[in-house]
């Protein structure tokens, strides 16, 4: 399905105490990571492997949500890649931010996202405002070495550049890491540990 607008609202959520999964897009802007299935499962789509709801669309299910389930204080984004590729994903990101912030107030948001997103302050003030909590970062190695050799697309300027602007502005942060790969030297292991002591 290319337009995810089309889609009709979940009819049954699972609500876990006082959070819901929510799905505002579906697969990565980047989509060449070696050891990751999002971009090989989601290639058949012909615009791209990045497709997303529009954000009017995702607030208006998450009011829905809100109303039928009174309880629900936390949403969790499901979306592998939540801000998707600038300009155009960091422009919805901000748009979502205003929305959630007007309609949904009182709300708490996880999300998923690229480290190299994480660059635009303006944006994450605002999401930050509009209640982000924790971001999940696939971050992988302290070896630029090897981040090229899983073209990553990212380096390790970009890693620690994004957390701190996550620690400027007090969102928490989880990460998934590849301390070992089949290339991995005893040097690309020692940078990994140094980034890992680092943040």
């Amino acid at each position: 399905l290319e337009d995810l607008d089309h889609l009709p609202f979940a009819r049954h959520y699972k609500i876990l105490n006082d959070e819901c999964p929510i799905e505002s897009s579906r697969g990565c802007s980047l989509s060449t990571c070696t050891f990751c299935a999002i971009g090989p499962f989601f290639s058949g789509s012909t615009q791209g492997r990045w497709r997303c709801r529009s954000p009017e669309r995702v607030i208006d299910e998450m009011v829905e949500i809100r109303r039928r389930c009174p309880s629900v204080r936390k949403f969790r984004f499901m979306d592998p890649d939540f801000i998707g590729p600038a300009p155009e994903g960091e422009t919805r990101a901000l748009r979502m931010a205003e929305l959630i912030t007007e309609r949904v107030q009182g709300t708490q948001l996880f999300v998923e996202c690229r480290a190299a997103s994480i660059s635009n302050t303006t944006l994450f003030r605002k999401l930050r405002k509009a209640g982000l909590t924790e971001v999940y970062l696939g971050i992988e190695s302290g070896s630029n070495r090897i981040l090229r050799h899983i073209r990553k697309g990212l380096t390790t300027q970009q890693i620690r550049s994004a957390i701190t602007i996550l620690d400027d502005f007090g969102i928490d942060y989880t990460f998934g890491f590849l301390m070992l790969t089949p290339w991995s030297t005893e040097e690309d292991i020692e940078a990994s540990l140094e980034l890992l002591r680092q943040i």
